[in-house]
């Protein structure tokens, strides 16, 4: 079958064709597999994943500065002092270039799981998911409680957890329940139960299964979210307001605490990682721009539905609107039975498995095989209901050699 490719000589059409998402999400799993190398290392890595975004500036500067100069000649004003001589980077690729950052100080090439075998352990599950899991294992999602059981879908930034009473943090293998210290306590008890379904309706359909962790405010286990979210709170306040609408919603004296109160830490926002590459941080996203549910802060509004039936995510083409219908209620399984297992049903179609005798009259050498019901545990004390008895004359716990077996079957 032959499949023809649209091509387009203008760069700034090829852009909106990119698919961000799904560009971050193959440059991760080669990240992967690339810091599972001894030869490489996870910090060449790490150097690379820079390099990357550095090269898709060099190779759309041309879009990139006319996006600028268009953006400059809307506001009617001059660049910002710390963007001055920096260059642009396209805004149609600004989710990869962001995917590239959670993914330097994430969990597979940054500081956030503290062994190295935990840092292999999620390298080796974000090379083995699929696109989607895997997407959300390098960037996380976070989902702000709006009350009731709606859910919106905000930037996953420190500002976030800070603007509303309870969040969902979904980072691929591990769901985060934030609250917040200062919500009252009925309101605090009614928003966890929320997440908490919610969360579960998340993971539904994964495997591995995500945990699902409540984390309180300023508790010890606080550490394992604020490490995951964009440290947003280092930047300007305008730069605050544009990535989180949601923080210029609080008033002057909430947003001046939450500051004061956060935890310290070393590590850049995304503005100032853009930064320290040689580019100008580019706008944050509100649209498309061919990610699917990528980089829609505002446009998500997440239902979870209540009931023993689960729920399953769909989206509305039209309003924009993700939300999970109720399915049908699933019957638990019937535990089987020990008479089940050891029917005439469950010995007829039993597999033969090796036994080795062991004990006074055997040795590990000496093997036979015996009849164990499937999905058993195949230990002696299942096995001795199926295993053969010794014929008068033969040593105890060794099987009887075919000769004799013939013998004992003629009569």
């Amino acid at each position: 079958m032959t499949l023809r490719v649209p091509t387009t000589p203008s760069d700034a059409a090829y852009l909106r064709a990119v698919d961000g998402e799904l560009a971050a999400v193959l440059a991760a799993k080669k990240a992967a597999l690339d810091a599972s190398d001894a030869r490489t290392g996870a910090a060449l890595a790490a150097d690379v994943a820079e390099a990357r975004v550095v090269d898709v500036a060099d190779a759309f500067e041309s879009v990139a500065a006319a996006e600028a100069a268009e953006a400059a000649s809307a506001s009617a004003s001059a660049a910002a002092a710390p963007d001055r001589g920096l260059r642009a980077f396209p805004s149609a690729l600004a989710p990869f270039a962001e995917a590239m950052y959670h993914l330097v100080r994430g969990p597979m090439l940054g500081r956030v799981m503290g062994h190295e075998d935990e840092r292999r352990a999620a390298r080796r599950a974000c090379a083995d998911a699929s696109s989607r899991v895997a997407a959300a294992t390098l960037v996380p999602r976070a989902h702000a409680w709006l009350g009731g059981d709606a859910f919106e879908r905000v930037p996953p930034a420190d500002l976030s957890l800070w603007a509303s009473p309870a969040l969902v943090l979904d980072h691929g293998s591990a769901v985060f329940v934030w609250t917040r210290r200062d919500v009252d306590e009925r309101v605090a008890r009614d928003a966890t139960l929320r997440a908490e379904r919610f969360a579960r309706a998340l993971r539904r359909g994964r495997f591995p299964v995500p945990r699902v962790r409540v984390v309180r405010e300023g508790s010890s286990a606080a550490r394992y979210v604020l490490a995951r979210v964009t440290p947003n709170r280092r930047d300007a306040e305008s730069e605050r307001t544009a990535r989180c609408p949601a923080w210029g919603r609080l008033a002057e004296e909430e947003r001046r605490r939450a500051v004061a109160e956060a935890p310290p830490t070393e590590e850049p926002s995304f503005n100032g990682w853009m930064r320290e590459l040689g580019l100008k941080p580019p706008p944050p996203t509100t649209g498309g721009g061919g990610g699917g549910e990528r980089g829609e802060w505002g446009g998500y509004r997440c239902d979870s539905s209540s009931g023993s039936g689960g729920s399953e995510e769909r989206r509305d083409s039209q309003s924009g609107l993700v939300g999970t219908k109720p399915t049908r209620a699933r019957h638990p399984r019937r535990r089987r039975r020990v008479e089940d297992i050891f029917s005439p049903e469950a010995e007829r179609s039993a597999i033969l498995i090796p036994v080795w005798s062991l004990g006074r009259f055997g040795s590990p050498s000496d093997a036979r095989f015996e009849r164990a019901p499937p999905r058993c545990h195949a230990s002696r004390a299942f096995l001795g209901r199926f295993a053969p008895r010794s014929e008068p004359g033969s040593q105890p716990g060794r099987a009887a050699s075919p000769k004799h077996a013939r013998e004992v079957a003629r009569g």
